[in-house]
């Protein structure tokens, strides 16, 4: 189990990189989303039926509620990756078919037999966006900041990488007031659909957005960092494709922005102990800095095994960027996995 180091009160500090330390706020869920009043966390766990679950709670962990239960339009088999429009009124996440194969493979974060819908935050209404054939799937649908686009990874097929072949969409969101809410105009905005392609999240002005892909290496385990301005789809490459110290092969995955501009993501680049770590730089890539040290062993926050962190989506931070809410996979193979609040380094 992660110990987290000790953690601080930002008040009116200066807060920076490197993590001062994070406090575990619940011990067998990811997939960590802020609701848009602050309220409560939203999250992916496995339930008593075995299956994982959409789940909230209070910041302190307090009444703990699964989503949807007992809900006639609500998908009871597995649901997961939940993200919030800013309006609070829905969330999109991702459902396991009913007629679909393994639900282990369903996992949120794995995808297989899955597909896009769209809920009312009281789970009483509900709305599926794809209806994708059986051996596809889907993962990560994101909103972005000002709620007019969702984007979220497709598979499409077998044999392009380790993991399939995953493209990135995009669909216009409408909230008609006669029709409902619409989605309109789904489009495939990735460089590369013979390639992994996988959602990260949009820019706070809603013109550009991240995301992981194997395109500009041809290698599932070189995936990059990638933006792309909407409008135009001209994709810039923001890491590289080695290890920024030692040359070998390097793996980037889950960026998001911050509310400043900046991006966080997660790469084994300088991980001592083969897992990876979260970084952030600045929207155009220059100035990249190690955000976490989790697999150095002596760091106050190293638990002494590789972990594997996850997104950390732009609603996630407090409003001040002094923390974070994110979670740590603690084992790759079971999925096993921490939900933290995260603290930078404060100083006067």
């Amino acid at each position: 189990m992660l110990d987290g180091g000790p953690a601080t009160d930002a008040g009116r500090l200066t807060c920076a990189p490197p993590l001062a330390g994070y406090t575990v706020v619940h011990a067998n869920a990811f997939g960590a989303e802020w609701l848009p009043d602050r309220s409560r966390l939203a999250f992916n766990r496995p339930d008593s039926d075995g299956l994982y679950h959409i789940f909230t709670m209070l910041l302190d962990g307090g009444e703990e509620a699964r989503v949807g239960a007992g809900s006639p339009a609500f998908p009871q088999k597995t649901t997961g990756s939940p993200n919030y429009h800013p309006s609070g009124k829905y969330f999109a996440f991702v459902a396991e078919k009913v007629d679909g194969g393994s639900s282990s493979a369903s996992t949120p974060g794995w995808g297989s037999d899955c597909d896009v819908w769209l809920a009312t935050a009281d789970a009483t209404q509900t709305w599926q966006i794809t209806n994708l054939p059986s051996g596809s799937g889907v993962v990560l649908p994101v909103f972005s900041p000002d709620g007019a686009h969702l984007q979220w990874a497709e598979r499409t097929g077998s044999g392009c990488t380790l993991v399939g072949c995953w493209q990135l969409k995009v669909a216009d969101f409408i909230d008609d007031p006669v029709q409902g809410p619409l989605f309109q105009n789904i489009r495939v905005v990735s460089p590369d659909t013979s390639a992994f392609n996988e959602s990260g999240g949009f820019s706070p002005d809603g013109l550009t957005f991240v995301f992981t892909s194997s395109s500009p290496t041809h290698n599932f385990f070189e995936s990059q960092t990638i933006q792309m301005d909407l409008a135009t789809l001209t994709p810039q490459v923001l890491t590289s494709g080695t290890h920024a110290t030692n040359g070998t092969p390097s793996y980037n995955e889950h960026p998001r922005y911050t509310a400043n501009g900046q991006i966080t993501w997660m790469t084994n680049v300088g991980a001592t102990l083969s897992g990876e770590d979260w970084w952030i730089m600045n929207g155009d890539g220059s100035s990249k800095t190690r955000l976490s040290f989790f697999n150095e062993p002596g760091s106050d926050i190293n638990g002494g095994k590789a972990v594997y962190p996850g997104p950390i989506g732009i609603e996630n931070w407090t409003p001040d960027r002094s923390a974070f809410y994110g979670d740590v996979e603690l084992n790759a193979t079971t999925g096993e996995s921490v939900m933290v609040r995260a603290q930078l380094t404060c100083t006067p």
